[in-house]
Order: structure tokens, then C-alpha cells, then sequence
């Protein structure tokens, strides 16, 4: 089922979604980003906001019934339907280990293939942004010139308002920003605001398992 599922949907899911899918590995992803930035850079006077953004809860907050609508938006063969229905409802597990099994718990959480539909329509769209996606590690990145204005603030909004309709949210105390700038005066820029709260600014992140850091190495 997975992979007939997964047939159906590869040819639509966005280019900048890198996980679960076959020839797209961490490596890749890290490899476009970084290779962005850097060209990004080659302008003189150009610098960078990265943001790092992280689900709260991820598997646990998807609403079933708008998945199942994006599912057919995407063209997802209709007898795969009901078969995706029922695994994701009430559906019972347990653990067996030697002799003793455990007791039946619910676990209807739909798997990493499914989530890449539920967040295959957020995108970034203001000039000089990107957005690369790896399962729920979502890296939103602007370009900014000497002296130019932010629209990062913006793309937030609606990378936040979009989670929002999916019945998902952004946590952000672990949401974080880091800006790359060789510049010799720092542009002061005002801090960026998710659900109320301002994202830290830090100087490296680990990204994909590789700690990046505000020089790009």
C-alpha cells in the first residue's frame, strides 16, 4: 500500500521536500541549502535570516479528515482511501518482548509519508526567499541586500497561518534564527515573532544532524 501510495503522490510533492522519498537523502538537502546561501552571498552586500522551524507535536496534531482531502487533491487513487481511513482510525498496538505483552494502546498517528502531504502546500513566496522541508524540519532562508527592508516576518505569518488551517502549530521556544553577515556595519533588523513569542537568535544550529554556523562553517 505504501509504495502504491507513494507513486501516486511523488510526481506532486514539492521539490523542496527532501525526506521519506526515494533519491532524496539529508545529504541532498544540506548540499542545496548551503550551496543557496553561498550563492546568495556572492553579491556584495548581500547577507542572510535563516530560520529554523519545528512542529509542535507534529504526528499527533494532523487532523485525519483534512488529510484525507489533501490525499485526493493530490490524486491519490481512490481504492487506497479507505485502506488509509482505517489505519488511522482507532487502530490498537502492542508489544510483545519474550513471554509478557503489553497492554493495547491507540495509536493512530499518521507515518512520515502522509505527514510530507499535510505540509506539501507550505511555501515561502516573497523574492529572495527559499523553504527546504525534511520530514517536520522545515529551513526558511532570505536574502537580504545593504540596507534593504525584511520580509521574513511576513513568510512566518504564513507558514504560521497555513499550520494553523491544517490544525498544526509551530512551537516557538524551539524555533530559532541565525543570520549570516560579512558585512562590516551589522543591519540592525527587528526580531522575529511567532504565536507571540520572539525566536532566539542564535549563532550555529544543528540542521540535519550538521551544526551550521552565523560563518557558514
Amino acid at each position: 500500500m505504501v509504495s502504491w501510495l507513494i507513486d501516486d503522490i511523488q510526481d506532486r510533492i514539492d521539490p523542496k521536500q527532501f525526506g521519506c522519498l526515494k533519491g532524496t537523502p539529508t545529504t541532498y538537502c544540506l548540499l542545496d541549502m548551503i550551496n543557496t546561501w553561498h550563492s546568495w552571498l556572492d553579491t556584495p552586500g548581500n547577507h542572510l535570516r535563516l530560520c529554523f522551524l519545528d512542529f509542535a507535536k507534529a504526528f499527533d496534531r494532523i487532523g485525519h479528515n483534512v488529510l484525507i482531502v489533501k490525499l485526493i487533491d493530490l490524486g491519490v487513487r481512490r481504492s487506497l482511501i479507505p485502506w488509509i481511513i482505517n489505519f488511522l482510525s482507532n487502530r490498537r498496538r502492542r508489544v510483545k518482548l519474550g513471554d509478557t505483552i503489553s497492554n493495547c494502546i491507540v495509536a493512530s498517528k499518521p507515518g512520515p509519508i502522509l505527514f510530507l502531504v499535510m505540509i506539501n502546500d507550505l511555501k515561502v513566496i516573497s523574492h529572495g526567499t527559499d523553504i527546504w522541508k525534511f520530514v517536520d524540519d522545515i529551513s526558511a532562508s532570505e536574502r537580504l541586500v545593504r540596507n534593504g527592508s525584511s520580509d521574513v516576518q511576513s513568510n512566518l505569518h504564513s507558514i504560521t497561518s497555513r499550520s494553523s488551517e491544517n490544525f498544526m502549530k509551530l512551537n516557538s521556544m524551539k524555533c530559532k534564527e541565525l543570520r549570516v553577515c560579512f558585512l562590516r556595519e551589522t543591519p540592525e533588523l527587528l526580531p522575529l515573532v511567532i504565536n507571540g513569542q520572539i525566536l532566539e537568535l542564535v549563532h550555529s544550529h544543528k540542521v540535519l544532524g550538521l551544526i551550521i554556523q552565523s560563518n557558514l562553517k
